[in-house]
């Protein structure tokens, strides 16, 4: 896969993993009824930095899961190569979302039936997560991801429109 593909598709997951984040945003208009926003105005708010060990601490962390995924990156790249993965993925690519998510992006070759996708990985919830608890967070420890470490995977259409995400973390 070409680095603009790849950063496409970080950049969709991203706003994928992010944007229920963002769009529950509040305002107060000045007259203490807080008004619920759908629009991406900047809100002013005081700005908290971090202590500074808080902030080394996330560095060292930043830098680490960096590592790690640089490390995983051909073994997970190369199962588009895997004939299992091969007849169904285009794209399978492991991205590093700083300071604590490993994600996970996966695109169909063909389009599927994304309802019945997602109800399936909605329903495989616990699979991800015993995955996740047993085995992606003790190596993302072992390998200096300690603050918050999480793991996210992402299905999307050929046409990059999204079936599902799902963040995992200590359960």
């Amino acid at each position: 896969m070409n680095k603009p593909m790849r950063k496409l598709l970080v950049a969709v997951a991203a706003t994928v993993v992010t944007a229920p984040l963002l769009s529950g945003c509040v305002v107060n208009l000045g007259n203490d009824t807080p008004v619920a926003s759908t629009t991406s105005a900047p809100i002013e708010t005081e700005t908290l930095e971090p202590a500074p060990q808080v902030q080394d601490d996330l560095a060292e962390q930043t830098a680490a899961l960096e590592a790690f995924v640089e490390a995983n990156r051909a073994s997970v790249e190369d199962l588009v190569n895997d004939p299992d993965f091969a007849e169904v993925y285009s794209v399978i690519t492991i991205e590093a979302f700083p300071p604590d998510t490993v994600l996970y992006v996966y695109v169909y070759k063909d389009e599927i039936n994304a309802e019945q996708a997602a109800a399936s990985f909605e329903a495989g919830r616990d699979t991800f997560q015993r995955l996740v608890s047993e085995q992606l967070l003790p190596q993302m420890r072992d390998n200096g991801i300690t603050v918050d470490p999480k793991v996210s995977w992402s299905y999307f259409q050929p046409d990059l429109t999204h079936i599902w995400t799902g963040v995992f973390g200590d359960s």
